[in-house]
């Protein structure tokens, strides 16, 4: 377990010395409420952002990167985040409600929705996230 969570703290110190400066990543949770949850339709939607702390390390995927994840294809607008485990829970990554946003100093945002994610592991225990996200704009 120590080396885990010592691996833990690393990733940590690496996320805060290289994380980029120009966007800052939000984890942004959905509420919505009234309506008919059968047919997917709701009353009232809220949403609340949350800065992420450490920050995530990131980058487009780009033509070098034609990558096939588990049967799904990554496209080259998509991204590459490593994330903390301090920062997001493997449950509220894989949560239809989560949804990570980048927020430039104007605050124009940018809405990522998850398309695949790995989860490595020291002695069963989760050390980090790298995990593939897609931008809402594209289909």
């Amino acid at each position: 377990m120590a080396l885990a969570d010592e691996l833990i703290s690393d990733v940590d110190s690496i996320l805060l010395e290289f994380a980029p400066s120009y966007r800052t990543a939000y984890k942004r949770t959905i509420t919505r409420s009234g309506g008919n949850p059968a047919i997917g339709r709701s009353v009232s939607v809220t949403t609340q952002d949350v800065i992420l702390s450490p920050q995530p390390v990131f980058r487009r995927l780009g033509r070098s990167d034609p990558t096939l994840l588990n049967n799904k294809t990554v496209l080259i607008d998509d991204y590459s985040f490593v994330l903390s485990v301090n920062t997001i829970s493997r449950s509220e990554l894989i949560s239809k409600d989560v949804v990570l946003v980048l927020k430039d100093e104007s605050m124009n945002e940018e809405v990522l929705r998850l398309i695949d994610f790995q989860d490595p592991a020291v002695n069963n225990t989760v050390v980090a996230f790298i995990a593939y996200f897609r931008s809402t704009d594209r289909a």
